[in-house]
């Protein structure tokens, strides 16, 4: 799936966070990620995004080289500053009225988040409801820490009591729910 575009917002009537998912071959994706979720899945997003953005700054700048825990963080604050001066998260998020929707016109109501780093990092986040629809996305590092900062954004307004600016933790494939 060829991502073309992804907004993270809160709804206020619903309490939950919407996320939206453009594909270029004009497939619309929406999942609802409920407060639970949110509490239990920032932290290993948060993590899981240094990881992808260090392990692809490094792979572009020397890829047969290992970095220290402190390289790896100065090189994901790299990788942020980079993608954030390159970003446009002023665009309105775009629905094609032929636009398809394969798992329907409700949003999905995530039950289940695995998060996996993949190599040349990347990130590829599996999320399923109940029933066992699901989606999957693949996340290049820029796009990771785009959608990190669109949570960040949906979570302060939500104001549900996140730490968002907590130490991240270390990250290895997780599955929530």
């Amino acid at each position: 799936m060829h991502i073309r575009q992804i907004a993270v917002q809160y709804d206020v009537d619903a309490d939950r966070l919407l996320l939206r998912v453009r594909t270029a071959d004009e497939q619309l994706f929406a999942v609802w990620l409920t407060r639970r979720l949110c509490l239990r899945l920032w932290p290993h997003l948060e993590s899981l995004v240094q990881r992808v953005g260090a392990a692809q700054a490094l792979a572009q700048a020397a890829p047969l080289a290992v970095a220290t825990p402190q390289a790896s963080a100065m090189l994901a604050d790299t990788a942020r500053e980079r993608t954030l001066a390159q970003a446009d998260f002023s665009q309105r998020f775009e629905v094609a009225p032929t636009a398809q929707q394969p798992l329907g016109t409700q949003p999905l109501l995530a039950h289940t988040v695995q998060m996996t780093p993949l190599a040349q990092g990347r990130l590829q986040v599996a999320i399923r409801d109940a029933q066992q629809r699901s989606v999957q996305l693949e996340l290049d590092a820029s796009m990771a820490i785009a959608v990190r900062e669109l949570m960040v954004t949906a979570l302060r307004q939500a104001d549900w009591g996140l730490a968002l600016d907590a130490p991240a933790l270390q990250a290895e494939p997780h599955v929530l729910n």
